[in-house]
């Protein structure tokens, strides 16, 4: 069994208030646990509207696989034109 874990940090220049930035947070965090099944949580900046960071967790027995469902996540993320990823950081546990 192998735990992954992701911290992405965002920037979101179009947003204008807290509401704009949950609801764009809620967006990609819905997206990606209907797709991939991630738990997520914004886990920084909760009170800062123009910037986010949020972070995925998942299980699976290969780290193969891991490193393909983490990548899909962070590519759907870097697809989003509201928002930039300024940093982002990946960690295995075996």
């Amino acid at each position: 069994m192998v735990v992954g874990l992701c911290v992405v940090e965002l920037l979101l220049p179009g947003s204008r208030s807290l509401k704009d930035k949950r609801l764009l947070i809620k967006g990609i965090k819905d997206r990606l646990r209907a797709r991939f099944n991630l738990s997520l949580a914004e886990v920084d900046f909760q009170n800062l509207w123009q910037r986010a960071k949020i972070g995925m967790v998942s299980i699976a027995s290969s780290k193969d696989v891991l490193h393909t469902t983490i990548n899909k996540a962070i590519e759907i993320i870097e697809s989003n034109t509201q928002c930039e990823i300024i940093d982002c950081h990946v960690e295995y546990l075996i």
